[in-house]
């Protein structure tokens, strides 16, 4: 059919692109691209990207490609309190990931930039079956920090009375949810009485 073909021919076009590592002169206009569509969709505050935290950007390997760093722009520019990205607005796995690269090329630079036959058959494994960042959910890259930052910033975005009401309103809602109304396991998991449930139940309002 029409769609098959489609995607035949746009995965086609998209194997021919080189990987983002062989185009980092790209990734300044790829990231003011992602800002200017999350601005536009996610309506975050963030409009660049520091120098410092550019720098780095272009310096990763990126195995997951454009995927990754859109992946990546999208969660510093939530957590960022500025107009910019900085560094430290950077998920910790990313900048642990950098800083162990760092200490692994060192020793290679002192001995005249020259990578050893085994790091360059672990690279090239690597580049022939290239594994997208977010092909795994993205709680699973996550540390229960950032995911936290994540939501905590976008109950502030939405501006509701209570952090702490909207967050426990949600959790006994998703809760209910998994346990598919039965009240006794959804209390359980929730680490509270089936009273105390309740209560919020007819407090909040919740449909489930």
């Amino acid at each position: 059919g029409f769609r098959e073909d489609l995607f035949y021919r746009l995965s086609v076009v998209r194997l021919k692109l080189p990987p983002l590592r062989e185009r980092t002169g790209d990734i300044p206009d790829l990231v003011e691209f992602m800002l200017q569509k999350l601005a536009k969709d996610e309506k975050v505050r963030v409009r660049s990207v520091s120098s410092e935290a550019m720098a780095r950007l272009q310096a990763h390997a990126w195995p997951g490609n454009v995927r990754e760093l859109e992946n990546l722009i999208h969660r510093s520019a939530v957590v960022a309190t500025g107009d910019a990205i900085l560094v430290k607005d950077f998920p910790g796995e990313f900048l642990e990931e950098d800083s162990a690269a760092a200490r692994v090329d060192a020793p290679r630079k002192k001995a005249g930039g020259k990578k050893s036959s085994s790091t360059q058959a672990v690279r090239e494994t690597v580049d022939v079956v290239p594994m997208p960042a977010d092909t795994a959910p993205l709680t699973q890259s996550m540390s229960m920090d950032e995911a936290f930052d994540l939501v905590y910033a976008k109950i502030r975005e939405e501006g509701p009375d209570s952090v702490l009401a909207t967050m426990e309103k949600e959790m006994v809602r998703r809760a209910l949810q998994e346990s598919k109304g039965n009240q006794v396991k959804a209390s359980a998991l929730l680490g509270i009485t089936r009273a105390t449930l309740r209560k919020r139940i007819e407090n909040y309002s919740i449909k489930y």
